[in-house]
């Protein structure tokens, strides 16, 4: 039963990088970390996201070789993986999956086998209603819309208690995160019987105060914090700007 994770920093950071390049398509990595508990329970943790293109640049392959390639360098070097992928299709009304974007998550997938991707919903974004502005979708065999639910802020802290050991030790603060749980049950065989039952209950997306982030975006916004958004395009303009470390308050 994997579960997945969001920091607020992470979820408002990709957000910004949408709204720094508001009428064109920006595309970003979400880098983590996979824990496995002794009952074999998976929690992917994604701390922080790397912004990588706005413009057409994530459907040229070689474009995506090159981000893959510096981004898997650093994160060996901070003992991070990179979980999934981001997207936002500049203020359309299309939230499908773009071919290049399902390509990209599903290479991740081969090595991860849980990537997540995650599609700006562009329309939420632009009116500023207070809602989450991000639809999630994971991969088995093909890509599944994952439901989005919110949970009240105290037992949205008592989920995530578990993780406060974990991410005190790797300087995240992670009081309140975006939580996606899976479950999937295998059927025991039934007598007389050659084949294997799976059931495999719906994905789940669940937010704390999605009231909070909103306001916090809303914020971030009047401070212009989107100027500080540096992606891989703006470093291969200038390679002084550095797109893989930032922090956005």
């Amino acid at each position: 039963m994997p579960q997945f994770t969001i920091s607020n920093s992470t979820y408002l950071q990709l957000l910004l990088h949408a709204s720094k390049h508001f009428s064109e398509p920006v595309t970003g990595l979400l880098l983590g970390r996979k824990i496995t508990d002794v009952s074999s329970t998976s929690m992917i943790n994604i701390t922080s996201c790397v912004p990588l293109f706005h413009s057409n640049g994530f459907t040229l392959s070689s474009n995506v070789d090159l981000a893959l390639t510096l981004v898997s360098t650093y994160c060996e070097s901070k003992s991070l993986s990179i979980i999934g992928v981001y997207h936002s299709s500049s203020f359309n009304n299309s939230q499908d999956l773009p071919l290049a974007i399902k390509k990209i998550g599903e290479t991740i997938n081969k090595i991860t086998k849980t990537s997540v991707v995650l599609i700006i919903d562009d329309q939420k974004l632009k009116k500023g209603k207070e809602q989450i502005a991000i639809k999630a979708y994971c991969y088995r065999s093909k890509w599944i819309s994952v439901k989005v639910n919110s949970l009240s802020q105290k037992n949205f802290k008592q989920g995530i208690e578990e993780l406060s050991n974990e991410e005190s030790s790797s300087g995240e603060n992670e009081k309140e995160v975006v939580v996606i749980e899976e479950e999937e049950e295998e059927e025991k065989k039934e007598q007389g019987k050659t084949k294997n039952s799976k059931s495999v209950k719906d994905y789940e997306f669940q937010i704390g105060d999605e009231g909070m982030l909103v306001e916090k975006f809303k914020k971030l916004l009047l401070e212009e914090k989107f100027r500080q958004i540096i992606d891989l395009e703006d470093h291969l303009n200038n390679p002084e700007l550095d797109f893989l470390t930032q922090n956005i308050n």
